[in-house]
């Protein structure tokens, strides 16, 4: 999974929860406690019945590898995806043969090579841990049938994997305030980032309702609020919200280019460990908090260090510093056997210094270099 995921605004989040509560209590008079409610209940549980029905007709438990090229996979798929219940995928006849997603998997059946393909794909989704690379293939096989994959991954372990509606799901992310899409951006890599999105809003609805919430109700959530309270004229206005995360969102993408222009100038200057002269698994530093900078210091390559990983954290939990001259200081908190371990000597210093750090290192030596450790002594 991507560590690059999109964040939920919980304040926003909160209004829409509030929304979807008191929309469900419009619908019957029944307060919301949990997703065995009345409505969702009626409205959503056929997704339970499709997933269970499903998997029974794929029955992938008792595939074996010679029953690749058989037509036996190709046909039980097809039969799983063939639900008269099933709105997951849009299937059925009335869309048109060309237009229904799965049509291809029925072509394969006339082609042996094509069915061989197909059904090696299928085995190794269902029978190995191999969903990145099957998904990348079915996309080659099939094209860019996000749902029908989707689909298709959900019927292996709805505890991990969800079905996918584009259009509704990037309108839920609108309401909810997250910067993502899934429409025409059917990959491996946007899949598991619409898997950590939704993982994260069912901790939050884990939290509001003081219980554990599966995966496949957070889906429900979703679903309910980009569709029926849409169509009911349900949600209220969140503009301030909007504006207030609008406003976060721009800030954090600044600070992220500003951090990285930082990062980039002080390796240009430094080229190597500013203290080892290390050339591998190095930090860019600020000497100067960034929390504590200015705008312009934060920016500033003078005002930054380059440092192996042990004498990074060392720096900046104030464990050592360095003089004008560039000499290391080391904290009288640190044994001298966690001198030896950490590789600190004292002859240890700063490979180059320039007038314009000295007020930088001045600053880390009065305000950082020990004063964590000082307090608790």
């Amino acid at each position: 999974m991507t560590s690059d995921i999109p964040h939920v605004p919980k304040a926003l989040f909160l209004k829409r929860f509030g929304d979807f509560r008191q929309f469900l209590q419009q619908q019957n008079g029944m307060s919301f406690q949990s997703f065995a409610h009345h409505y969702t209940d009626h409205q959503e549980s056929y997704k339970y019945e499709v997933y269970k029905s499903g998997r029974e007709r794929l029955s992938f438990q008792a595939w074996k590898e010679e029953d690749i090229g058989s037509g036996e996979i190709l046909e039980a798929t097809i039969q799983s995806i063939e639900i008269p219940e099933n709105n997951l995928v849009q299937w059925q006849a009335k869309y048109g043969e060309e237009k229904q997603p799965h049509h291809l998997l029925h072509t394969a059946k006339s082609s042996q090579s094509s069915t061989v393909q197909l059904e090696r794909v299928l085995f190794e989704l269902y029978c190995q841990t191999k969903e990145a690379d099957s998904f990348t293939q079915l996309v080659a096989l099939l094209g860019k049938k996000y749902s029908l994959i989707a689909y298709l991954l959900f019927l292996k372990d709805k505890n991990q994997f969800l079905p996918l509606a584009p259009q509704y799901m990037d309108r839920s992310c609108e309401l909810l305030g997250i910067d993502f899409k899934t429409s025409r951006k059917c990959s491996w890599e946007n899949y598991s980032i619409y898997l950590e999105v939704m993982g994260n809003i069912k901790s939050l609805l884990s939290e509001q309702l003081g219980n554990d919430v599966p995966l496949l109700d957070a889906h429900s959530f979703t679903w309910i609020l980009s569709n029926q309270m849409e169509r009911h004229d349900a949600i209220s206005e969140a503009i301030e919200l909007t504006n207030e995360i609008t406003t976060e969102r721009e800030s954090t993408v600044i600070t992220r280019v500003g951090q990285d222009k930082f990062r980039k100038d002080v390796e240009s200057y430094w080229s190597n460990c500013s203290v080892t002269g290390c050339s591998v698994l190095l930090y860019a530093s600020h000497i100067k908090p960034w929390r504590s900078a200015s705008p312009a210091e934060r920016l500033d390559p003078f005002n930054g260090l380059l440092l192996s990983p042990a004498l990074d954290d060392c720096f900046d939990k104030g464990y050592i510093s360095f003089e004008d001259t560039g000499k290391i200081i080391i904290s009288s908190f640190l044994s001298a056997n966690d001198r030896e371990v950490l590789g600190l000597h004292d002859s240890m210093k700063l490979s180059k210094i320039e007038a314009k750090h000295k007020a930088y290192l001045c600053y880390h030596r009065e305000n950082i270099f020990e004063s964590f450790h000082s307090l608790s002594a």
